[in-house]
């Protein structure tokens, strides 16, 4: 979750003034600085803050790696019987994501980070199921190329569902709720390339290294291919977790147009050339 500095989340109700500001927090969520602003009716637009909140809480209760977490215990133990439902599904979109990539996508990935071994990766050694999580023998996984697209749509349902009718929530991921928004395509060493727009549809972007650290190690051996990628999708889980395995693929374009759901791909190379196809 390194990659991400600031989360936002601002929102006006279909039948309230832009200028009316109903309610405000700021404060700390997934590790990084954080503000919501709802435009709406205060006491609806208060009930509606504490939801986004308690999303964000379930998200950290359930996948963080730096506090006490679903998942840091799945880690701890191997094992996690009578898991969250939400940790099912998640670790569901997870395997789609693997076959989907030809392994490029792989929470195991974790073994690297803490010194455990390539011996150690290997999605396909996870067992999940509604009863149960097994990860293979000295195996942990981690979920910060995913989670935070999942803790989006969430976000986004929330506030479709209160009435809602233009948002734009960055947590990590962008996803718009109504639109156009107009957005910047950005590469950590060459700086802003572009602009798209976006509307109803979610945009993720993976960069393998920022501030001179590579945040995105490969299953297998190997580098990053890709400076910069951005993922449009129909859902911010998707965006997420595809922008992070596009970075290794070598035809990121032929890969994500077997994706059902993916509107749009950009890709920045090492010298800076962006490059986009549309598949909607």
């Amino acid at each position: 979750m390194k990659r991400r500095r600031f989360l936002a989340i601002s929102a006006c109700a279909l039948a309230a003034p832009a200028a009316q500001a109903g309610a405000r927090w700021d404060g700390m969520a997934l590790g990084a600085e954080a503000s919501i602003r709802l435009d709406g009716p205060a006491p609806d637009a208060k009930l509606v803050l504490a939801e986004c909140r308690a999303e964000l809480a379930r998200a950290e209760a359930l996948f963080s790696l730096y506090r006490l977490s679903a998942l840091t215990q799945l880690n701890a133990t191997g094992e996690l019987f009578a898991p969250p439902r939400e940790m099912v599904e998640l670790l569901h979109e997870c395997d789609a994501l693997w076959r989907a990539t030809d392994g490029l996508f792989d929470p195991t990935v974790q073994a690297l980070w803490t010194g455990g071994g390539r011996g150690l990766v290997g999605w396909d050694r996870v067992e999940v199921s509604a009863a149960r999580i097994r990860l293979g023998p000295g195996q942990a996984l981690t979920l910060n190329g995913i989670a935070q697209g999942w803790a989006t749509d969430r976000i986004v349902a929330c506030l479709r569902r209160a009435g809602y009718g233009q948002a734009l929530v960055h947590i990590g991921e962008h996803s718009a709720l109504g639109g156009p928004y107009r957005l910047g395509l950005a590469d950590p060493v060459h700086g802003t390339l572009g602009h798209l727009t976006l509307e109803n549809a979610a945009l993720a972007t993976s960069s393998p290294m920022v501030d001179e650290m590579q945040h995105i190690l490969a299953p297998t051996p190997g580098s990053p291919r890709w400076s910069t990628v951005s993922v449009e999708a129909d859902r911010a889980v998707l965006a997420d977790g595809l922008s992070t395995a596009l970075t290794l693929a070598e035809d990121p374009f032929a890969m994500a147009g077997r994706q059902a759901g993916v509107r749009r791909v950009a890709v920045v190379d090492a010298t800076g050339a962006l490059r986009t196809q549309r598949f909607d």
